[in-house]
């Protein structure tokens, strides 16, 4: 540790000094400002997605499929066409490369099972369990066969029920879910 010149005070690791004039010291942790800018990120995420997302009627439903995000298909009636639209999903996230593991995984288990392995005199083998299922994870095949069943339920039961154009409105109970933490938070930080 090196001493400060003469007349100079000690400034700590991390410390930042305003202007030398006031001589006024700020701590601040770098953790703070990084959780400070994720928080940001994720109200501006949440802000745009009520933005743009909106209710559906079951109707409206033709399908869905787990891209990166589920995406929901729509389409309705508008004169003489008929339009259509995708809704993507965020709350149900469904990696490529979970999936394509999952896919080869079953692949590799269906050749086993088909005795692959007889011929060369290795006997049965044993079945390789899977990974443990993530309790947290929401299963993208099983929402996505019920969005669809649901879907072509309502337009089974109903067929005189005219399927109508998704509509976008604003939740505030959601809004203020973002927007009053961040106010709680500004106001934390300037008292």
């Amino acid at each position: 540790m090196t001493r400060p010149p003469p007349g100079e005070k000690a400034k700590a690791p991390g410390a930042r000094v305003r202007s030398p004039a006031s001589a006024v010291t700020q701590f601040r942790s770098s953790a703070a400002l990084v959780a400070w800018r994720a928080w940001l990120l994720f109200a501006a995420a949440n802000l745009i997605d009520l933005a743009v997302q909106g209710r559906i009627g079951w109707a409206t439903v033709t399908g869905a499929d787990p891209a990166e995000l589920l995406r929901v298909g729509c389409a309705w009636p508008d004169g003489a066409a008929t339009r259509q639209r995708s809704v993507y999903v965020w709350a149900v996230h469904s990696p490529r490369r979970r999936r394509l593991a999952a896919e080869l995984r079953a692949e590799r288990q269906s050749r086993r099972a088909d005795g692959a392995f007889a011929a060369r005199g290795f006997g049965q083998p044993t079945a390789v369990p899977g990974p443990d299922p993530d309790p947290l994870r929401v299963d993208a095949g099983r929402v996505v066969a019920a969005l669809t069943e649901l879907g072509g339920r309502a337009r089974r039961d109903a067929p005189s029920v005219v399927a109508a154009a998704p509509e976008s409105s604003f939740s505030w109970l959601a809004l203020g879910a973002v927007i009053l933490p961040g106010l709680a938070l500004a106001l934390a930080a300037l008292l």
